[in-house]
């Protein structure tokens, strides 16, 4: 079973019942899984692949369930960051995921911005609730979530998943040196 047949399990059976409930809105099982879909395609048209890390650094918001489905029908590989963390603990967090995609918090963009710098393998960086500018001192050059997800598709992706394919990435707190990352596959979940 993959994650994402969770979510179609319910659009087909309750499609106008409530599947989330936040600050931003409630969302429907159908309206949660177009979003998820919109979502999906954009990160895949950024250039997310199957087995890709996609980092996020948020707080706990509607967003992030989207995310890890998204990235789940996609083969993304969501790597969810302790908003709490210094810089040189969300940079070594990063760098040791090989995350190709950062999203953020706009509330985040000073501590991101200060980071790019050192993050070799993030290749796109996508602001999930504003539009900040770039800095071209830096080369950070960060992309509006919401114009992303408001030209993409809300159909099925089309990408073959299985459920040995990774879709988390979670890293430990590490008490016993730096934190490590545990992977999770579909199955797992």
């Amino acid at each position: 079973m993959l994650a994402s047949d969770l979510l179609l399990r319910n659009v087909r059976l309750t499609p106008d019942a409530l599947a989330l409930r936040s600050e931003t809105g409630d969302l429907t099982f159908a309206e949660l899984n177009r979003r998820v879909n919109r979502y999906a395609h954009a990160l895949a048209g950024v250039g997310v692949e199957k087995g890709q890390r996609v980092a996020v650094l948020a707080k706990n918001c509607a967003d992030y369930v989207v995310l890890y489905f998204a990235n789940g029908k996609i083969g993304g590989v969501t790597t969810p960051l302790n908003y709490r963390l210094a810089p040189e603990e969300l940079q070594y967090i990063i760098a040791d995921s090989q995350a190709t995609t950062l999203l953020f918090e706009d509330e985040y963009t000073d501590t991101v911005r200060g980071l790019a710098p050192q993050l070799d393998d993030v290749r796109t960086y996508i602001c999930m609730d504003g539009a900040p500018s770039a800095d071209k001192s830096t080369g950070f050059h960060p992309l509006s979530a919401a114009t992303l997800i408001e030209n993409a598709s809300d159909r099925e992706p089309d990408v073959a998943i299985s459920e040995n394919d990774l879709i988390w990435q979670m890293y430990t707190s590490g008490t016993t040196g730096r934190p490590k990352g545990a992977m999770i596959s579909h199955r797992n979940l």
